[in-house]
């Protein structure tokens, strides 16, 4: 009995000693998770944490990070963590800005974004401390609204990638490129905003108030461009691609073409009363159509397939400059060694006596030789601009009446080759101009009121 007692008892005493065993490793862990705490204290934050959404909703994030003075002793480097939503974003290295991209967020919704710093030592392989996070709060405005309306169209081929640039009249303009079941919303303002677009089908819509519009350098990737449905435009530059097709009906706010290095072979820019800047060299031009640009002041269209007489059509076309503000058309320099066939026998008389200068890589030109006999057309085609008046009779042999809305502040009648042969100056709204003296043909009748000016073809004919 006494050794079963014995037995008993030395099983107690074991069970009792693994009990406290495990008792003071429990004790151990705790106390060592402790000492861990307080091995690692809280970092100082950053600060002055700002939000930045760009055009593209992309969000920028920017800081200062604490003086190295209150870093760790053992601490060489800085470690980030950016938290949005549910996503940890991890940075390394020491920095003071990050761009998060627009794929991190749904716009039209608010968001808490939230940036931890960590000190890390390169010496020891781990963190000896980490901070609070600080949150900024930023909102990623709602798609702006698009005016479907007004757009641009290019013809692409399916699976190019298009290089775009815009402008807007306004900031944050809405803009649409949508190309196939490819579409892309962006906000637009009144600096240039690039981008590069997939081509989803064989044509590429701009939608939008756009004011300018970029589209060069794309090579044999765009070959056609309707303009049309966008009025409002004040510049385009299409230069440096493949397109033989180029609609620009109706934009008679465009000042600014730049349609050179294309395929084009004829331009028609009837009715664009604001166009001043006209650059469509290097084309396969054989016939420039200008009846109605008023504005036009220079012209560069060497490089082109234009004949004598294309190049006396464009000339007869030209507006009348006045004689201290001359306007200029180059037609026959280019870089490559050709030129337009005309250059050299066509009738720049008709350009310089309506004040324009024309040359040969800067230089004026004066042809002695014309290839092209003399004609007219061209001046049938000119027409009436933001007045209203009757011109009668025509033909006329002897006193032409003329009715016009409002009073007249120039009144002059130019022949066939531009040269001014009756003026008047603040003459009633009504009036009549004895013409007899006058040979017989076709003469432009130039009126001016203070709503604007209008050109009239006359016939002398006793």
């Amino acid at each position: 009995m006494s050794n079963k007692f014995s037995n008993n008892l030395k099983q107690k005493l074991k069970m009792k000693q693994l009990k406290i065993k495990s008792f003071l490793a429990l004790l151990g862990l705790i106390m060592f998770a402790n000492i861990m705490a307080t091995a690692q204290p809280l970092c100082p934050p950053v600060s002055n944490l700002t939000a930045t959404v760009n055009s593209n909703n992309s969000v920028t994030l920017n800081w200062t990070n604490p003086p190295q003075s209150q870093w760790e002793v053992e601490t060489t480097d800085l470690e980030y963590v950016v938290y949005v939503g549910t996503s940890r974003i991890y940075l390394y290295y020491t920095r003071t800005t990050f761009t998060l991209s627009d794929t991190n967020f749904i716009a039209g919704n608010t968001y808490n974004i939230g940036v931890k710093v960590r000190q890390w030592s390169d010496t020891y392989g781990f963190y000896p401390c980490h901070s609070d996070t600080v949150f900024v709060q930023v909102t990623i405005p709602a798609p702006p609204t698009v005016n479907m309306n007004r757009y641009i169209e290019l013809t692409v081929t399916q699976g190019d990638t298009i290089r775009l640039s815009f402008k807007a009249e306004v900031e944050n303009t809405g803009v649409m490129v949508k190309s196939g079941n490819d579409s892309t919303i962006l906000s637009v303002g009144t600096s240039e905003t690039l981008g590069k677009y997939r081509a989803g089908g064989s044509t590429m819509r701009i939608y939008g108030n756009v004011d300018i519009f970029i589209c060069r350098k794309n090579g044999t990737k765009i070959t056609g461009l309707d303009v049309s449905h966008n009025t409002g435009l004040t510049e385009l530059q299409c230069d440096d691609n493949n397109i033989s097709s180029l609609d620009l009906t109706g934009l008679t706010a465009l000042k600014w073409l730049y349609c050179y290095y294309n395929n084009l072979s004829s331009l028609n820019l009837t009715g664009l009363t604001a166009l001043k800047w006209l650059y469509c060299y290097e084309n396969n031009l054989s016939s420039i159509i200008t009846s109605g640009c008023i504005s036009l002041r220079e012209i560069y269209c060497d490089g082109n397939k234009l004949s004598a007489c294309g190049l006396d059509s464009l000339f007869h076309q030209l507006p009348r400059r006045a004689e201290y503000d001359k306007g200029r058309i180059e037609h026959s320099y280019s870089t490559d060694g050709t030129s337009n066939p005309g250059s050299l026998s066509c009738r720049d008389t008709i350009a310089t006596n309506r004040n324009w200068m024309v040359t040969d890589d800067g230089t004026p030109i004066a042809n002695t030789t014309y290839a092209c006999p003399y004609f007219t057309v061209g001046i049938e085609e000119v027409i009436t601009d933001n007045i209203s008046a009757k011109v009668y009779p025509n033909p006329v042999s002897n006193d032409l009446n003329i009715e016009c809305g409002e009073r007249i502040e120039s009144l002059d009648i130019y022949d066939a080759l531009g040269r001014k042969v009756i003026s008047k100056e603040n003459t009633p709204k009504s009036t009549t101009i004895d013409v007899s003296n006058l040979d017989n043909g076709i003469y432009i009748l130039k009126l001016r009121t203070a709503k604007g000016s209008g050109e009239y073809k006359i016939v002398v004919n006793d």
